[in-house]
């Protein structure tokens, strides 16, 4: 374990005996919102089925999520890249799996392994013929935007629902 790794934990914990993760009036707050806690075969089961239809509303959906995460962290640290490590070293902690961001040439490549939602997916549908993880590429979409004020398009380019090794998402700048 390296010092984001023992940095986000503490985080964690932080958030926990701090009280901004608690339960008040039967609804669970996180950083004092309302929030859920759900379980990865009920995400990647919801992404399947609305997905199967319309797998732009599955993006959107996550999209929102990145837009929460982007609130949250985006003012803890003052440089993006710390801000990338941090959630790079919380990811496991939350269950999602080791994230890790690649900036090069105006693209990040984001890694994403072990992919908790795509081993989901397989255990639960087999193999996919394309990349399911469609959620978590609008977050990282919006999570991108919002840490580095840049418009951007996220594509998964290899994902563990199809065999592949871990899921793996290619982020291109949007230019106006």
């Amino acid at each position: 374990m390296d010092n984001s790794d023992l940095e986000a934990e503490q985080y964690l914990q932080n958030l926990i005996m701090t009280k901004n993760v608690r339960v008040e009036d039967g609804r669970l707050l996180l950083l004092g919102r309302p929030g859920v806690m759900l379980n990865a075969e009920f995400i990647v089961s919801f992404s399947k089925y609305l997905g199967d239809y319309n797998s732009d509303s599955v993006v959107k959906l996550g999209e929102n999520l990145g837009d929460s995460i982007t609130k949250d962290y985006k003012n803890r640290f003052i440089d993006p890249n710390k801000t990338l490590k941090f959630l790079s070293s919380i990811t496991p902690l939350v269950g999602v799996g080791r994230i890790n961001f690649n900036i090069e040439n105006e693209q990040v490549i984001t890694t994403i392994s072990p992919s908790v939602l795509g081993e989901t997916y397989v255990k639960l549908f087999g193999l996919a013929k394309t990349p399911q993880c469609h959620f978590v590429e609008g977050v990282i979409n919006r999570l991108l935007e919002g840490i580095l004020n840049k418009k951007f398009k996220t594509n998964e380019i290899e994902c563990v629902s199809k065999g592949d090794n871990n899921c793996k998402f290619l982020t291109t700048e949007v230019k106006a």
